[in-house]
């Protein structure tokens, strides 16, 4: 077995690995392993081209004096028609083996079966194989073992419609291999390689020992939770609620990574390869178990990620005394968020994680006179599907852009001609004016304003024409009383 810093540790009783027993629970013949290799890993890795397959019969093409006499375990991943791979235990690899080297009948040979096997390489691709294959099994080993004690492993080999699952476990020293089918699993959970399982033995009518009742582990379920800020082909990032910071994973890392789009919220383990903080057991929350608090606090916003593709930040509460992460979809409406801006929120509790945030975000207008916010008034000249333009007097008449995503309260339907308030931005990139965070204004509020300041110019202009009027007629009398001591 392989002594490789980098396999990974998934069993927290692994010390007795190095002289562990492994066994197979539907067969009766015992494999001791003096391997002193304490390290499993059930992850895919490279794999060994098939053209060995042409040669292979052939024992010059492989490299005896090469050949490790160290045991190893694997797990039967595929079988074709003369060929087969095996996913190792102890280290990240999956190994080509042919059938002829299959030391017992290789009808009796099926994909999830426990083997032992050496490594040796093909001399002509230099590639290693498995060779002196044989299943793992064991004598009556199970019957020490209760029936109703719930025992702990991790999935070996994952259940599927076409092949049953399998459980590694670890029992004083010897190492089990499990199977179990989908009557076995409790709350229909789908389960990954590597996932810390609990169960009770069962026995069927031939006698063999499998799994049943099984559940997920407190454990092994993710205890962080995030939105995904990006997503490519076979990787993607999420922004941590608990830090803002984002972080990577990859698709084998993921449930079901097809379905991901930007701005789920996910939960996801934390683990670190190469020096480096990487998100795994990444899962897509679509039903949260939540609790809501009855009670609505106010808060201020202080910090806000407003980017095109994500939308999230924290408020802080200063009757709790602490933060409280939110997303765009927390909060009610979709118009732009500021810093400082005053708001209302409830607090929403995971029961499994007992992780908080902030939902029913509500934006109080009371920030406006807060924060001293300079606001523009205007109508309704034009609409379109998802954008319309305004008419704002103050700004020579013309029209300014908008989406009906910046209306403060979504359930409003704007009409032509309607009074609005809304604050006047400048996109400095996009080179254009556009009006946000718009507000109502009841009828009649902008024109009675613009006619009241029509009306001054009108009296002033009666006035000095009264004035005109008056100095008129003034210079007219002077100038006949001129005439008049002239003649």
């Amino acid at each position: 077995m392989s002594n490789s810093s980098d396999s990974k540790i998934f069993l927290p009783n692994t010390d007795s690995f190095s002289s562990s027993s492994f066994y197979d629970s539907n067969n009766h013949n015992h494999f001791n392993n003096n391997s002193t290799s304490n390290h499993f890993n059930f992850s895919s890795s490279t794999t060994t081209s098939p053209s060995t397959i042409d040669h292979f019969h052939n024992s010059t093409s492989i490299e005896s004096s090469s050949a490790s006499c160290v045991k190893e375990t694997g797990i039967i991943e595929k079988m074709l028609v003369s060929y087969g791979f095996i996913q190792c235990c102890e280290r990240q690899a999956r190994l080509f083996f042919h059938f002829s080297q299959y030391e017992d009948n290789i009808e009796h040979l099926k994909i999830g079966d426990p083997v032992e096997y050496e490594t040796s390489f093909d001399r002509r691709t230099g590639k290693p194989v498995a060779i002196k294959i044989r299943k793992i099994t064991s004598n009556n080993f199970m019957v020490k073992l209760s029936k109703s004690e719930r025992l702990t492993g991790v999935i070996a080999a994952e259940l599927s419609d076409d092949r049953v699952g399998r459980i590694a476990f670890d029992n004083m020293g010897e190492y089990f291999f499990l199977p179990f089918t989908h009557e076995d699993v409790l709350d229909n959970v789908n389960f990954k390689v590597n996932d810390k399982v609990s169960f009770v033995l069962n026995t069927d009518d031939s006698g063999s020992f499998g799994a049943t009742s099984i559940q997920l582990e407190a454990s092994s379920m993710p205890n962080n939770q995030g939105i995904i800020s990006a997503i490519k082909d076979t990787f993607g990032f999420i922004e941590r609620s608990e830090c803002g910071l984002k972080i990577f994973f990859h698709s084998s890392d993921c449930d079901d990574f097809k379905s991901l789009i930007i701005g789920d919220i996910v939960q996801f383990d934390i683990t670190t390869r190469k020096n480096k903080e990487l998100a795994t057991n990444v899962t897509k929350q679509i039903n949260l178990d939540e609790e809501f608090s009855e009670k609505i606090y106010r808060g201020q916003v202080t910090k806000y990620n407003n980017r095109s593709n994500l939308t999230s930040g924290t408020i802080y509460c200063p009757e709790m005394k602490k933060d409280y992460f939110f997303y765009d979809k927390d909060v009610r409406g979709n118009f732009t968020i500021n810093c400082f801006d005053l708001v209302t929120f409830q607090i929403a509790t995971d029961r499994r994680t007992h992780y908080e945030r902030a939902v029913n975000v509500t934006f109080l207008v009371e920030t406006f006179t807060t924060n001293a916010e300079n606001r523009e008034r205007g109508y309704v000249a034009s609409l379109k599907d998802t954008y319309g333009f305004i008419k704002c007097p103050s700004k020579e008449g013309s029209l300014i852009y908008f989406k009906h995503a910046e209306l403060l309260d979504p359930s409003i339907v704007l009409k032509l001609n309607d009074e609005i308030e809304f604050t006047f931005i400048t996109d400095a990139q996009l080179k254009k004016c556009q009006a946000i965070r718009i507000s109502i204004l009841p009828n009649g509020t902008l024109f009675n304003s613009i006619l009241s300041k029509q009306r001054q110019p009108n009296n002033n202009h009666n006035h000095n024409f009264q004035n005109n009027n008056h100095s008129q007629q003034q210079q007219q009398q002077s100038s006949e009383t001129v005439n008049e001591v002239l003649i």
